[in-house]
């Protein structure tokens, strides 16, 4: 005798009782398997891993950015290409572009050393640049303190020509060819008042 001959066998011999009790055992089974695949098909997406980096070096991969490490990315996209860009015929506008950038102290400080190196360099050389920003992410960060890892291209314009390959966009008063340096800038940013602003520039 097969096994579905001896259950046919067996649930027509219950008692109606039996067989109400049996149906009702099966009804809220096949309910609880419903409601558990709708759970599973509309509960919330895990929460995004963030990427940081571990006490021994290792990088932890994660997922993508929260929203707040979404704003440090983009404070820090947006500070590097005013601070970084410059023009030698109107040097004093580079320190006004990056102010709004920058916490009041690193701005003092940008403001001293941009007058000291670039400021001489630049007229000297006549020199133009451009910064344009090919990637960033976020190393780490706290509720109100982050770094940011950014890649740059640095287009330079020198009156100086270094080689004898013409300039494919020469600005007005340049005359040497454009240089490309790739460049990395650890940024550093700390929470002030709400905004994400600038406390430290490291080239590496």
């Amino acid at each position: 005798m097969s096994d579905a001959t001896g259950m046919a066998e067996g649930t027509a011999g219950m008692t109606p009782t039996w067989r109400r009790a049996v149906l009702g055992v099966l009804t809220a089974l096949a309910v609880a398997a419903a409601g558990c695949t709708s759970y599973l098909a509309l509960r919330p997406a895990p929460p995004n891993v963030v990427p940081t980096v571990a006490d021994d070096g290792s990088y932890v991969v994660g997922s993508l950015l929260t929203a707040d490490q979404a704003r440090i990315v983009a404070s820090a996209v947006a500070a590097i290409p005013d601070a970084l860009a410059y023009d030698y015929r109107s040097l004093a506008a580079t320190p006004d572009r990056a102010r709004p950038h920058l916490t009041p102290e690193f701005a003092r400080e940008y403001q001293r050393t941009f007058q000291a190196t670039v400021v001489p360099m630049a007229t000297a050389n006549q020199a133009v640049t451009k910064a344009l920003v090919r990637g960033a992410g976020v190393i780490d960060s706290s509720a109100d303190q982050a770094h940011c890892l950014v890649f740059v291209d640095q287009l330079l314009i020198s009156a100086a020509p270094a080689s004898p390959l013409p300039s494919e966009n020469p600005a007005p008063g340049a005359s040497g060819p454009t240089k490309v340096a790739q460049n990395r800038v650890l940024v550093t940013l700390t929470r002030r008042d709400g905004t994400w602003l600038v406390a430290g520039l490291t080239p590496f």
